[in-house]
């Protein structure tokens, strides 16, 4: 005959607690029957509603960094734009004495750089004329 122990609907082993988080319940609602649909129910809402405000989180950052490449480029436009202006009234406020000094400075440089060549050339050909006279020693030598 069995025993009672073996009969008795209470386990004799103890149960170990599960190794993940009990999933948090959805608010009390007064009047409602609570069912594992409506449990679900609120289980899929509140991970809407996080994935929404996950999406609102990402949503805002790209519109800031928009915003400051944006503001960036107006900016650079806004200091370009107000340069060039610049520059062109400066060429507009320069006057005929300015030019003139202008043309004369550089008028002075070119004839610096053409004394510079001319003495180079001077060198070139004092050189090839030494080398000439070089060969032609050589060749004098050996012929007599």
């Amino acid at each position: 005959m069995p025993s009672a122990h073996a009969l008795s609907p209470v386990p004799t082993h103890r149960v170990a607690p599960a190794p993940w988080p009990a999933p948090a319940l959805p608010p009390y609602i007064p009047h409602a029957t609570p069912s594992l649909s409506s449990f679900i129910t609120a289980i899929k809402r509140k991970q809407q509603h996080r994935a929404v405000a996950t999406a609102a989180c990402a949503s805002s950052a790209v519109f800031s960094s928009v915003e400051a490449v944006s503001a960036a480029a107006t900016s650079k436009k806004t200091t370009a734009a107000s340069s060039l202006r610049a520059l062109v009234m400066r060429a507009k406020a320069s006057s005929d004495e300015d030019k003139e000094v202008a043309a004369l400075e550089r008028l002075e440089e070119v004839e610096a750089c053409t004394a510079e060549i001319e003495s180079g050339s001077d060198k070139v050909f004092r050189s090839i004329l030494h080398t000439r006279v070089a060969l032609l020693n050589i060749q004098t030598q050996t012929c007599c």
